[in-house]
């Protein structure tokens, strides 16, 4: 007798069945949703421009109108010079030569704060524009090779110790990186903490998808499937509003991981559930 005759006879979709699946399962897809993404809102890279320390006394036009008459007249100046550098001021009142010479930004930058207001993403924390600018679109690759690893690492510490210990082993693991992302003293650190988040990310959805296909009869798998890619597509609804809400990286990073604290009750709730069969 294999496991899909079992559940016909004990009922293909009964109370412990929805119970487990509307309050358990697919509770736990919500916080996936909004934690596989939340790199996206933490990177966000605002316009920018050169930040000046030197006197504009002398010179015909103050330094930041320059920067925006440079970046809006595609004619004179190409927009990402204007965002990367500044006129030296040798020939910066030089009537608007275009052939002027160029500096880079030697005193950093300058945001415009429409959008992240006072608070910071990594891109402005750690000024990672310029010739830095690839290094956010990096990181979320170094998340995504996580998650690959993740996955094939999760199988194999499945396969050795059972389903449930991995899960809440991957879950501790997810919830301790998480919350170490949020006070990453610098973009390499921030790296490796996300490398480890994602190694763990697609193990902790893992589960919940695999259980509630076994937990109800054939003919209702795809109505639980398709439940289950929902519930995590709200997620993703939800990481939205998160992250118009909350715009600052260091408090993202932590408002989507707190959520999967709670997924530790379910060790006690499966717990009681274990006990009170085999007892």
């Amino acid at each position: 007798m294999d496991l899909d005759e079992i559940l016909h006879d004990v009922g293909d979709y009964g109370k412990y069945q929805k119970l487990m699946l509307w309050f358990v399962l697919l509770p736990s897809h919500l916080p996936f949703g909004t934690h596989y993404y939340s790199q996206v809102f933490m990177s966000l890279t605002p316009h920018h421009w050169c930040r000046s320390t030197t006197s504009t006394v002398d010179l015909n036009i103050t330094y930041k109108p320059l920067t925006m008459w440079s970046r809006s007249d595609e004619n004179k100046l190409n927009p990402s010079i204007a965002e990367c550098y500044q006129f030296s001021n040798r020939t910066a009142s030089d009537s608007m030569n275009i052939s002027a010479g160029t500096l880079s930004c030697n005193y950093g930058y300058d945001y415009d704060r429409s959008e992240l207001f006072e608070d910071e993403s990594i891109v402005t924390m750690w000024n990672l524009v310029c010739d830095l600018a690839w290094i956010p679109s990096l990181i979320l690759s170094i998340f995504f090779i996580g998650t690959f690893i993740g996955q094939w690492l999760y199988i194999l510490v499945m396969n050795r110790y059972g389903r449930r210990v991995s899960f809440f082993t991957f879950l501790a693991i997810q919830c301790l990186f998480g919350v170490l992302t949020a006070i990453a003293p610098d973009f390499l650190y921030f790296t490796v903490l996300r490398f480890f988040v994602g190694i763990t990310s697609s193990a902790v959805v893992s589960s919940p998808i695999a259980l509630a296909q076994e937990l109800v009869g054939p003919e209702y798998r795809n109505k639980v499937s398709v439940l289950s890619q929902s519930a995590r597509s709200l997620g993703f609804m939800v990481l939205s509003i998160m992250a118009f809400l909350v715009r600052d990286w260091s408090h993202i990073a932590l408002v989507t991981t707190l959520p999967f604290f709670a997924l530790f009750l379910y060790w006690c709730w499966s717990g009681y559930f274990q006990s009170h069969l085999t007892g």
